[in-house]
C-alpha cells in the first residue's frame, strides 16, 4: 500500500517570472567541488512573491525577489531547484505557464504539462546571503554608469595570474579597468574618498539581471564584501584585496602625431575581418602604415599566409609619413566598441613602441592600447 506524502507548497508563475528565475542563473559557473552550489534557493515570501538566492563558486551571489501567480502555503518553506533543470526551460512563450509541488521528500516541476521529478535536498546546507543591511552606502550608479562598467569589463584580465586587474575601478570619478596591455576609461558622476573596485564577475551577474534606461543602483559596503542593490535584487561579491595599479602613469603626457578615421564603420569592419583572419595567432597583429598625410595602410597575416591589405582615409595633424606600427586588431576593435563613437575617432600616438590612445569628441571616454613590437 502507498502512502501519499504531504504537499508542502505549491508554486504558479508565468513566462514573465520563469525568465527573471533563468537570468538568475546566466552566469553559473559549475563546479563539482560543491555540488550544493549546483542549485538555487527559493523562499516563499508570501502568496505572490518568492525570492530567490544563487551563490556562485565565483564568490558572486544574487538575492532576487521574483512575483508569480500564486503560491499555496500554510507556513514559511525554503527549496532548492536543480540549475540543470531550469537551463533546459526552452522555448519561453508568452501564454506560458509553470509549476513547482513541493513535498515532504520531493520536488516535482511542471513545464507546460511535461513534468519532472526529484529528491529534495536540505535547503539549510545552502551558502547564507550576507544581511547588507549592516553594509554602509557609498554611493549610487545610474544606466550610463552600468553601461560603462560593462564596457570596462571587456578590457580585465581573463586569467587570474593578478586577481586585482580582473575587477573595475572607480577613483576619482572615473570608472577605469586595464589588464596590463590596454587601459578604458569613462566619466561618472559618483564620488567617494577611497577606491570603489567591483568584480567583473559581479558586473556581468548585474548585466544579465538588469537592463532598462531607468537602472539604479546603490553600491555599498562592509569592508568584506561589496553589494549593489537594485529595485529588482541585490548582488554581492568579496571585496578585493590588493592596490589597484596607478594608472595615470600609463597614459602618456603628450604626442608627437594625430590620425584622424574618416570613416569609422569601414575601419571597424577591416578591423574585425583582420581579427577573423588572425584569430588564432598570438597577438591577432594588424599592422599601420601611414603612407601619405590622407591614406593608412592596414594589412594583416595568419599563419597560413593568408593576408589582407587594404587602406583607409585619414586627416590629422603632425602627420609622419611611412610611420609604422603594429598591434592587437582585437583590442583595436573592441576600443572603438568600448568608445561608441559614430561620427570621431583619433589616434594619439608617440611611437611606434609607447601607449597610444584613440578617443572621440563625441565623449570623454579614452581607450589605450600597447603596441606589438615587430618592428
Amino acid at each position: 500500500m502507498t502512502t501519499k506524502t504531504e504537499v508542502l507548497t505549491k508554486i504558479s508563475m508565468n513566462a514573465n517570472a520563469m525568465k527573471e528565475l533563468k537570468n538568475v542563473i546566466k552566469k553559473h559557473k559549475h563546479n563539482k567541488l560543491y555540488p550544493i552550489l549546483s542549485n538555487v534557493k527559493v523562499d516563499i515570501l508570501n502568496n505572490t512573491t518568492i525570492k530567490v538566492s544563487h551563490a556562485n563558486f565565483d564568490q558572486t551571489q544574487t538575492i532576487k525577489e521574483i512575483d508569480t501567480i500564486f503560491n499555496e502555503y500554510s507556513q514559511p518553506i525554503s527549496f532548492l531547484i536543480p540549475i540543470d533543470t531550469l537551463k533546459k526551460v526552452k522555448g519561453i512563450k508568452k501564454d506560458s505557464i509553470y509549476g513547482f509541488t513541493i513535498e515532504e521528500n520531493k520536488i516535482t516541476f511542471n513545464n507546460n504539462g511535461i513534468s519532472q521529478t526529484w529528491v529534495s535536498v536540505n535547503a539549510d546546507n545552502y551558502p547564507k546571503t550576507a544581511n547588507t543591511k549592516s553594509f554602509e552606502t557609498i554611493g549610487f550608479i545610474n544606466s550610463s554608469d552600468l553601461d560603462n562598467l560593462k564596457l570596462a569589463a571587456i578590457s580585465t584580465a581573463k586569467i587570474d595570474s593578478r586577481p586585482i586587474l580582473q575587477t573595475v575601478l572607480i577613483r576619482n570619478s572615473k570608472i577605469i579597468s586595464t589588464d596590463s596591455h590596454r587601459l578604458y576609461s569613462a566619466p561618472t558622476d559618483l564620488e567617494y574618498n577611497a577606491d570603489i573596485i567591483i568584480h567583473k564577475n559581479l558586473i556581468e551577474t548585474i548585466a544579465a539581471n538588469e537592463s532598462g534606461k531607468t537602472f539604479k543602483g546603490m553600491i555599498k559596503s562592509n569592508g568584506k564584501q561589496l553589494s549593489i542593490e537594485t529595485e529588482k535584487g541585490i548582488y554581492i561579491h568579496n571585496a578585493e584585496v590588493g592596490n589597484y595599479p596607478d594608472v595615470n602613469r600609463l597614459i602618456p603626457d603628450s604626442f608627437n602625431q594625430y590620425l584622424n578615421i574618416l570613416n569609422i564603420d569601414q575601419f571597424k569592419d577591416i578591423l574585425s575581418n583582420m581579427h577573423t583572419l588572425t584569430k588564432n595567432e598570438r597577438n591577432n597583429t594588424v599592422y599601420l602604415e601611414v603612407v601619405d598625410r590622407h591614406t593608412l595602410k592596414l594589412s594583416a597575416q595568419n599563419s597560413q599566409g593568408e593576408t589582407i591589405e587594404t587602406t583607409i582615409g585619414i586627416t590629422g595633424h603632425h602627420i609622419e609619413e611611412g610611420f609604422k606600427m603594429a598591434c592587437s586588431s582585437l583590442y583595436m576593435k573592441e576600443a572603438i566598441k568600448q568608445l561608441d563613437c559614430m561620427n570621431d575617432l583619433t589616434l594619439n600616438i608617440v611611437s611606434n613602441l609607447r601607449p597610444f590612445t584613440i578617443t572621440t569628441k563625441e565623449n570623454n571616454k579614452t581607450s589605450l592600447i600597447l603596441p606589438v613590437r615587430t618592428y
